[in-house]
């Protein structure tokens, strides 16, 4: 009984540490959260349990750095983040949230560094990614669809085809529960840096429909062609037109427009959204 209500207490002290994230507006509070999960380290009774708040605080990491101003600044969070995220690993193999969150810190500050670091990681990154989602089966958890996303767009030798659709499997990943404006704002500039037409869409997703039908792949491969699935010929939630009859551009627009309307219905926006909602009217308006 007694270890039962130890268990407990972590588990709900963590619930609030997630609220806390989730409602933090600043360093300070971002640090506060942080600081506060390395106290329940004591309290840990487990690898799990010590997982479980390694990977939280791997998490906070990476929003300071996203919110952080400076190269330096970026690459201190960052790089306290892929540590946490490779104690979180050690602590409790088994628990995916480790990996996703090592490697969305990593590849972060990969990108605060030349292009020769950056490919001097794609190994590593991709072993994250597939050990979460073609071994674990984890194939609902955005970050990780984003983490692809971002190295191969930038990868000289990768294609941007491919990192869009990631992305936009990142973005249909996204918990009913939660809206994070990033990936929504993220994906929407990389379709109108692309700037295909909807014939030019029409003809990569017929060549791509064939590629996603291909049996024996791992789930890590066949998203590349995710426009290629038979599952989207209605549309996805943010387009409920075929994706071959629009441009990119209106794609993006109509994403965007999708994501301020989940915000504007939100009570209490929280305060990352809040600030990435700016961005997005922004872009908005520029559409």
């Amino acid at each position: 009984m007694f270890r039962f209500l130890v268990v407990a207490l972590l588990a709900l002290n963590l619930g609030d540490f997630d609220r806390q994230f989730m409602e933090a507006g600043s360093v300070q509070a971002f640090e506060s959260c942080r600081d506060g999960l390395a106290g329940m380290l004591s309290q840990a009774s487990s690898g799990k349990e010590k997982a479980e708040i390694y990977w939280r605080m791997s998490r906070v990491c990476y929003a300071l750095g996203e919110i952080s101003e400076t190269r330096d600044d970026k690459r201190l969070h960052y790089g306290a983040g892929t540590r946490y995220g490779e104690d979180a690993i050690k602590a409790d193999p088994n628990n995916p949230e480790g990996y996703v969150w090592h490697c969305a810190n990593m590849g972060r500050d990969a990108l605060t560094r030349s292009m020769a670091s950056q490919l001097a990681i794609v190994s590593r990154t991709q072993s994250d990614l597939t050990t979460v989602i073609d071994k674990m089966g984890q194939v609902r958890h955005s970050a990780a669809w984003q983490t692809i996303s971002e190295f191969y767009w930038r990868h000289p030798l990768k294609s941007n085809d491919a990192a869009i659709n990631y992305g936009r499997k990142a973005v249909q990943s996204i918990a009913k529960d939660e809206l994070w404006l990033l990936t929504y704002t993220y994906v929407a500039a990389l379709l109108i840096e692309r700037n295909w037409s909807a014939s030019q869409r029409a003809a990569a997703r017929q060549a791509n429909a064939k590629k996603f039908a291909e049996p024996g792949q791992k789930a890590s491969d066949r998203y590349a062609w995710f426009d290629g699935s038979p599952n989207l010929d209605g549309g996805l939630p943010w387009l409920k037109a075929p994706l071959e009859s629009v441009s990119d551009k209106q794609e993006a627009k109509a994403m965007l427009e999708y994501a301020a309307a989940k915000y504007r219905a939100l009570a209490k926006p929280f305060p990352m959204d809040q600030r990435e909602y700016q961005k997005l009217q922004q872009m908005l308006r520029g559409l």
